[in-house]
Formats: structure tokens, C-alpha cells, sequence
């Protein structure tokens, strides 16, 4: 019986939306309580669709790490990019997009930005990448 109520919450898992959550606040292991806010509607949403989460985390050196939280994959991406507002734009470009771009596998269905300091760059890469429309 338990085999049964496993195949239906996975195939109820496959069937939902995708949706892609990029924010600037999200807890990290630097700082457990950054964007408590948004990792509660990523899990509230996550009642409703496929969620998966990119994090910017203001931190030196670059560091990019995975954890499965709360049921959906969460990556991390530490750079520095808030002391040194036009250094930023350079260090996103080079160092976050990458890591945003390599969702295009994902295919969301829905870009969810949660950032308000690189909304622009974000917003237009993760578009012109994902075929979202």
C-alpha cells in the first residue's frame, strides 16, 4: 500500500508547473535567517508546483553550493556583490548567470525574481534562456 501512495505523489510531483524561484534573500549557511520570508512562499508554493531555488548570498570568495531543503533542490551562489555597487554588475554577469543559465534543463514554467538589486540582468537572461514567455 505504501508503493501505491509513493507512485501517486510522484506522478502528482510530475505533473505540476514548473517554477523557478531566483531571489537575493534566501537563508544560507552563512546566514540561517537571510529571506525567512521567501523560503516560506517557496514552500507554500512548493504545495502547488515543481519549485526550484537560485540564492545570491553576499559573501567573498565565490561559492557555489547544492542542498536539497524544505523538498526542493536550493543553490547557492556566494559572490561579492553588495559593498561595491558597480562591481556587482560585472560579478553577476561572470558569476551568478552562469550558474542561473545551466536551469535551462529545468525548462520553467514560471520565473518567480525575488531580487531587487539585479532584477534587469536577471529578468532578461533568465527570459532569453529559458524560452519563457
Amino acid at each position: 500500500m505504501s508503493v501505491c501512495c509513493f507512485k501517486d505523489l510522484e506522478s502528482d510531483r510530475l505533473s505540476k508547473s514548473k517554477l523557478l524561484l531566483i531571489t537575493d534573500l534566501y537563508p544560507n549557511k552563512f546566514n540561517p535567517v537571510n529571506g525567512v520570508f521567501v523560503q516560506q512562499q517557496a514552500i507554500e508554493l512548493s504545495r502547488f508546483y515543481q519549485v526550484q531555488v537560485v540564492a545570491a548570498c553576499d559573501k567573498n570568495p565565490y561559492l557555489i553550493y547544492r542542498a536539497i531543503a524544505d523538498g526542493f533542490p536550493v543553490k547557492v551562489i556566494c559572490y561579492p556583490y553588495w559593498r561595491k555597487f558597480f562591481a556587482s554588475l560585472v560579478t553577476n554577469r561572470l558569476l551568478a548567470l552562469p550558474a542561473i543559465k545551466r536551469y535551462k534543463r529545468f525548462q520553467p514554467d514560471i520565473i518567480h525574481i525575488h531580487d531587487y538589486r539585479h532584477i534587469r540582468i536577471i529578468l532578461a537572461e533568465a527570459i532569453e534562456q529559458a524560452s519563457c514567455p
